[in-house]
C-alpha cells in the first residue's frame, strides 16, 4: 500500500516501509511460540534475536541496492528496538530450555526500548562490509536494556 510517500507492506505481524527519502524500516516479531514446551513462558531468545537482526539488515542492504543502485544514499543510521520487550524475560536458547517455566522479570518495565541512544552515521558500506559486527553490537546493546536486572519478580 503506498500511503504519504511511503511503500507499507504488513503481513502476519510483520512489515516493511520503504520511505521516498530512503528509510528502509523492517518489524518482525522478536517472540514466537516454544514448540518444544508448549506451556512455557514467553522469552526473548536471543538467538532469535540474533537471526532476526541478521536478516532484516541483509533486507534492509538489498533493499537500499535496489531502490538506489547509483548509490546517492551514503551514509546509513542503524537503529534496533524491541517493543513491549521488557515485559518478557531475556534467555539464551539453552538458559530457556534449561527452566521453561519460571524466570525473573524486570520491575523496570518499558514500552520502547530503542538502541543505541545516541545514533552514529556510517558509511553505507558498512551495512555489507560489517553486518555481523553491526547485529551483535545491536544485540549486546538490546541485551544490556533487556537482561533481567537484580531486583526483579519471579515468576
Amino acid at each position: 500500500m503506498l500511503e504519504r510517500g511511503q511503500l507499507r507492506l504488513v503481513q502476519d505481524g510483520a512489515a516493511i516501509v520503504v520511505a521516498e527519502d530512503g528509510t528502509v524500516v523492517v518489524s518482525v516479531p522478536a517472540m514466537r511460540r516454544d514448540r518444544e514446551f508448549p506451556t512455557a513462558l514467553l522469552a526473548l531468545i536471543e538467538e532469535d534475536v540474533r537471526s532476526a537482526l541478521a536478516a532484516a539488515l541483509g533486507f534492509i542492504r538489498w533493499v537500499l541496492d535496489y531502490v538506489d543502485s547509483l548509490g546517492r544514499l551514503s551514509h546509513i543510521v542503524v537503529l534496533g528496538a524491541i517493543e513491549s520487550g521488557s515485559i518478557y524475560g531475556w534467555r539464551t536458547r539453552a538458559e530457556h530450555a534449561a527452566n521453561p517455566h519460571s524466570m525473573t522479570l524486570s520491575m523496570d518495565q518499558r514500552d520502547l526500548v530503542v538502541v543505541p541512544e545516541e545514533p552514529v552515521v556510517r558509511p553505507r558500506a558498512y551495512l555489507t562490509a560489517n553486518r555481523d559486527q553491526l547485529v551483535e553490537d545491536l544485540l549486546a546493546r538490546l541485551r544490556r536494556e533487556l537482561r533481567t536486572p537484580r531486583g526483579g519478580t519471579m515468576l
